[in-house]
């Protein structure tokens, strides 16, 4: 059985969990007549432990990925930022009423991933005693299309046995064309700007929080949390007691071989689920543990997605050959390819996108037939031999593919 700490929590309607490999069984408290049940999602986690604070149970890997999500609200001018002097933190309790009295039902524009969980995870962290008085700070928001940057953090303080701590949540790349392209950006640059910003923000932030601090966060966000890390100095770094990166892409060789991430490597937690394909890209230590996801292919990017236990997220033995194909093909296609062709891609890529007017994917989809008609345009109209070099590009990315998939898929 798991530590005493959770029958308490677990003892709900006469049942408790008991953690027992990859599922988990269920007995009647009183009974003793026995089930079995399905691994549960965030939301049952704060349901059935959301009574435990952290001075009676531990920090835990889905506490980090519960904070790491909490980065996608829009708590834009709901909670103080970086600069802001006077009373230092909100409640998350105060904050999540906050957003729900400016946004209502929280609509799909607010950056939320998935809409239909979001508002209701917020809602029940806020509730519990486990989430609910943790405090809120140095909320920062930064979108700027000229330098082209994306860049959303906030820090939360909360008390363990051990004395207090800090989880610094980097938001993974939201709605907006650039912040995709930002992302696509770090397969040649050696620091893209959000990274630098992360870099800043731990610096600063460090300054107000007590205790040791997590970094972590989904997506980009999960990248952001490790370079913040890993170049934020020896001195902070002593006070990091884990970094988390949740289906996050990886680094550069040149940041993974640097003094600075050499420094924090073991303290860094990367979760993938089975068929990860985000959590695949650039180059990993291969170090990371493998969660199991109800969603299939891509959609299991969706952290709601992942199952967990009492104190843990469920884990499997390996990823699947399909997150492997992907993979392998895109790190032989980015080998094959100088940062400038890569460059050029990218930028011809999104200005294809940007021709349509629009600044979020959102808005791409919603008049995708005009949209596309626009965009073919746009193409048709580049120099000749731009085209072709693109042309050029996706057809060795089509042969990589080819190739891996007789590897891998036969």
């Amino acid at each position: 059985m798991q530590d005493t700490d959770t029958i308490s929590s677990y003892r709900k309607k006469g049942k408790i969990w008991v953690g027992c490999g990859r599922r988990l069984w269920g007995s009647d408290f009183f009974a003793g007549l026995n089930y079995t049940c399905l691994m549960s999602s965030l939301l049952d986690y704060l349901e059935w432990r959301g009574d435990l604070t952290f001075l009676q149970s531990p920090f835990n890997p889905v506490d980090n990925l519960i904070m790491s999500l909490l980065s996608y609200f829009p708590f834009d001018g709901l909670v103080p930022g970086p600069e802001e002097r006077g009373r230092p933190f909100v409640s998350l309790q105060e904050a999540a009423g906050r957003i729900f009295e400016k946004y209502g039902g929280l609509p799909r524009g607010a950056q939320l991933i998935p809409p239909q969980d979001g508002p209701e995870m917020l809602r029940r962290a806020a509730a519990s005693r486990r989430f609910g008085q943790t405090g809120i700070t140095g909320y920062v928001n930064h979108v700027d299309p000229d330098r082209e940057v994306q860049f959303c953090a906030l820090a939360l303080s909360y008390r363990t046995a051990r004395g207090p701590e800090g989880y610094l949540a980097f938001r993974g790349t939201d709605d907006t064309l650039v912040g995709w392209k930002e992302d696509f950006y770090m397969s040649f640059k050696e620091a893209i700007p959000a990274q630098l910003e992360a870099v800043a923000y731990v610096q600063k932030t460090a300054r107000r929080l007590r205790g040791k601090l997590r970094l972590g966060g989904h997506s980009k966000g999960g990248n952001l949390a490790a370079y913040g890390g890993a170049f934020c100095g020896a001195r902070i770094q002593r006070r990091i007691a884990a970094v988390y990166r949740n289906d996050a892409p990886g680094f550069n060789l040149r940041v993974l071989e640097s003094p600075g991430y050499q420094a924090v490597r073991n303290r860094i937690h990367s979760f993938i689920p089975q068929t990860s394909v985000v959590g695949m890209l650039f180059e990993n230590d291969d170090n990371y543990a493998v969660v199991k996801s109800r969603q299939s292919g891509l959609m299991q990017h969706d952290a709601y997605s992942w199952e967990v236990g009492p104190q843990d997220l469920v884990r499997l033995e390996k990823v699947t050959t399909a997150s492997l194909f992907v993979d392998r093909t895109l790190k032989e296609w980015l080998a094959a390819l100088e940062p400038r062709q890569l460059k050029e891609f990218v930028d011809a890529l999104f200005q294809i996108l940007s021709s349509t007017g629009v600044s979020t994917w959102t808005e791409l989809s919603a008049g995708w037939l005009k949209n596309a008609l626009t965009m073919l345009r746009s193409l048709n109209t580049m120099d000749r031999d731009a085209k072709a070099r693109m042309e050029k590009i996706i057809r060795s990315f089509l042969k990589a593919a080819a190739r891996n998939f007789v590897r891998f898929l036969p």
